[in-house]
C-alpha cells in the first residue's frame, strides 16, 4: 500500500468515527486556534501603537526620568514611574540654548483631580496636563475658540485653561465654554480656548488628546507643589536631524545636571524597540501555555490510536497475511495519526480567522493573523501527529500475524 492510498484509508476511518475523531482533535482545535489568535493581537496590538507613535511624528523625541537602557534589553529604573522625576523647567531652558537642531521643547506634568463644570457636570475621563503655550505648536493643534494662554499667563501662574474637544462636549455640551470656570482640585480656572480634533489617534498617558485640560505649567506646579517635570516632549527641525537633536539633547540635560545622567533621552524607534520587546515576551508567554492544549490533544490523539490498534488487531493480522510489512502497518497508523492532527490544525486555523474577523466589533484595534503563524501551526501539528502517532504505530507493526488473526 503506498503513502496516498494509507491517507484513503486513514480518512475513512476517521469518517466511519467522526464524533470520536473530532472529540479526539478537540484539544488541537483550541490550541492551533489559540496560539494562532495571541499572535494575531500582539501584531494588531502593535500596529495600532506603531499607528498612534507615527501620529505624534517622526521629530518627536521624549525626555523621561530615570535611566532607560533599551540598548541591552529594556533595563530600566521603576522609580521613574512612581514620582523619582528629576526634570526641571532648568532642563528645557538648557535644552533651548543648547541644542541647535531642537525645535520645541515642552514639559508635560499630570495634576490629578477630577474636571468638573460651575454647572455640576464633570468629565471623568479627562485628566488636566500642566504645560507652556508651545504645546500646540508642537503637536500641531488648532484652536477651535478662543487662544491659548501665554508666557506672561504661565510665569504669573495664572489660572486659565484650554479645553480639549471631548471635555469641552463633555462639561458644556453645545453652550458657550468660553469665560466659563472648571474646577480642578477645587480651584477655579477660566477657559480660554477649545482646541479642534486633534489629528492624531495617540493616547498620551491613556489618555486621547481630546480629553485634555492644559494649563499652564507654572500654575500647575503651584497646585501639585512640585516643579518636577513628568515628561519633555521635544521636537526636531525635522526628521532627518533626529539622531543628532538627541545627542544634543542629552549632552544639554547632562549639562544641567552636572553630569548625571538620571534621565533617558527616547526617539521614537527606540519607544517601538521597547513595546516590540515587551509585546514579544508576553506572546511567546501566553503562547507556551496555549500550547499545552496541543499537548493534551496530541496525548488524546495517541489514547485513541492506541484503542483503534486494539479493535483493528484481526485487520492488521490478515494484512500482514497478505504480504504487508512492518513498515506498510507503520505507516498505515501514523497516517492516521498525521491525519487527525492536521484536520485539527485545520479547523483550528478556520476557527482562528473567523474570530479574527469578529474581534473588531468588541476591541479597539484589529488583529492581524501573521503567515508565518500559519506556517507554524501546520508545523507543530505534524510534530504532534509523529511524536504522538508513533508509538500506536510502533504497536500495530509489531504485532504478531497469526496472533493478531487469533485475535476475538
Amino acid at each position: 500500500m503506498n503513502l496516498l492510498e494509507n491517507f484513503k484509508v486513514a480518512i475513512l476511518n476517521i469518517w466511519t468515527n467522526r464524533v470520536r475523531s473530532f472529540l479526539t482533535i478537540l484539544g488541537i482545535v483550541i490550541g492551533v486556534s489559540a496560539v494562532i489568535l495571541l499572535i494575531a493581537l500582539g501584531q494588531g496590538a502593535r500596529n495600532q501603537i506603531v499607528k498612534e507613535y507615527e501620529g505624534l511624528g517622526s521629530d518627536l523625541i521624549f525626555v523621561t526620568p530615570g535611566k532607560v537602557d533599551y540598548s541591552q534589553g529594556m533595563r530600566f529604573n521603576p522609580l521613574a514611574t512612581i514620582g523619582g522625576s528629576t526634570l526641571k523647567k532648568s532642563d528645557i531652558e538648557s535644552i533651548l540654548k543648547e541644542a541647535k537642531s531642537v525645535k520645541y521643547a515642552v514639559p508635560f506634568s499630570l495634576v490629578s483631580g477630577v474636571v468638573r463644570a460651575e454647572n455640576g457636570k464633570d468629565s471623568p475621563l479627562s485628566i488636566t496636563v500642566a504645560t507652556t503655550p508651545d504645546f500646540v505648536k508642537l503637536r500641531n493643534l488648532k484652536v477651535k475658540e478662543g487662544r491659548v494662554f501665554t508666557n506672561k499667563e504661565d510665569d504669573n501662574k495664572e489660572k486659565v485653561c484650554v479645553l480639549g474637544k471631548n471635555t469641552a462636549e463633555d462639561l458644556f455640551k453645545n453652550e458657550s465654554r468660553l469665560g466659563k470656570e472648571i474646577y480642578i482640585r477645587n480651584q477655579p480656572f477660566k477657559v480660554i480656548g477649545v482646541l479642534d480634533q486633534s489629528p492624531a489617534a495617540f493616547k498620551m498617558f491613556g489618555v486621547d488628546l481630546d480629553s485634555i485640560v492644559h494649563i499652564p505649567f507654572d500654575t500647575g506646579s503651584q497646585i501639585i507643589g512640585s516643579e518636577n517635570i513628568l515628561r519633555i516632549f521635544v521636537q526636531a527641525n525635522n526628521s532627518e536631524v533626529i539622531n543628532q537633536a538627541a545627542e544634543e539633547v542629552k549632552k544639554a540635560v547632562l549639562k544641567s545636571h552636572q553630569n548625571n545622567e538620571d534621565f533617558s533621552v527616547i526617539k521614537q524607534e527606540d519607544v517601538l524597540s521597547i513595546l516590540d520587546t515587551i509585546l514579544g515576551i508576553i506572546t511567546i508567554l501566553i503562547s507556551g501555555i496555549a500550547a499545552i492544549s496541543l499537548v493534551v490533544g496530541g496525548i488524546g490523539i495517541m489514547n485513541i490510536m492506541l484503542v483503534s490498534v486494539t479493535e483493528r488487531i484481526k485487520e492488521i493480522g490478515l494484512r500482514k497475511a497478505v504480504g504487508a510489512t512492518n513498515t506498510d502497518i507503520l505507516l498505515q497508523f501514523l497516517s492516521e495519526a498525521l491525519c487527525l492532527s492536521f484536520l485539527g490544525g485545520a479547523i483550528g486555523i478556520l476557527l482562528a480567522y473567523g474570530i479574527v474577523n469578529l474581534l473588531p466589533y468588541f476591541i479597539d484595534f484589529s488583529p492581524e493573523i501573521m503567515p508565518y503563524s500559519i506556517f507554524l501551526a501546520f508545523g507543530i501539528c505534524f510534530l504532534v501527529g509523529v511524536i504522538f502517532g508513533v508509538v500506536p504505530a510502533i504497536k500495530a507493526a509489531r504485532l504478531d500475524p497469526i496472533e493478531a488473526l487469533r485475535h476475538e
